[in-house]
């Protein structure tokens, strides 16, 4: 309808064809629009996915941690790091102390 191209629907006055050129340039400006409006809302449904997600691996990354620290019986990741140096120790001790009793 906007980009006929019949003769008989033609513009042949100043007027008409002033106004079919309007026309034309507001379709496409409103095609623009619409377009940009379009982009704009994937881009902020994506933006607010990725918020969601973002704050579900939080409360996990939490959840995790806390659950560490009552199994643990530590307070902070400091404290659960020295844990692991003593058990590598101790474990190093151990293995030591098994290989000195072994007879080859």
């Amino acid at each position: 309808m906007v980009f006929a191209s019949t003769r008989e629907l033609m513009a042949v006055s100043p007027l008409s064809y002033a106004a079919n050129m309007i026309q034309i340039l507001f379709v496409i400006v409103l095609s623009v629009v619409f377009v940009s409006q379009l982009i704009a809302t994937r881009r902020q449904k994506f933006t607010e996915e990725l918020d969601d997600v973002i704050e579900k691996i939080r409360l996990s990354v939490e959840e995790m941690e806390q659950n560490i620290y009552k199994e643990y019986g530590v307070g902070t990741w400091e404290g659960a790091i020295a844990e692991i140096k003593k058990m590598e120790q101790s474990m190093a001790e151990l293995l030591l102390f098994l290989s000195s009793k072994v007879q080859l």
